[in-house]
């Protein structure tokens, strides 16, 4: 997931795969201290998964994960993200 910021304005794009099929989504959202909540668009689909939803992640304190949980279509789940690079 790249994450970039402007303002307390949040946007981030997130790449993955699941069984080799690819996965992409983007979002928009706030940040609230160390607190981003993310609305987000899926524009490659895995099928079966959601299309849209929200991401409220938390910044761990050594800086090295996003932590928290998505909501969509009434259900909800664990989300981790690790930093990659420098």
């Amino acid at each position: 997931m790249i994450v970039s910021q402007q303002g307390r304005e949040v946007f981030t794009a997130h790449y993955l795969e699941f069984k080799g099929i690819p996965f992409v989504e983007h979002g928009s959202g706030i940040r609230e201290k160390d607190t981003i909540t993310i609305k987000v668009q899926v524009t490659q689909q895995i099928p079966g998964w959601t299309t849209q939803g929200v991401h409220t992640l938390t910044l761990s304190e050594d800086g090295q994960y996003l932590v928290g949980e998505y909501f969509s279509g009434g259900e909800k789940g664990p989300l981790k993200f690790k930093k990659a690079g420098k």
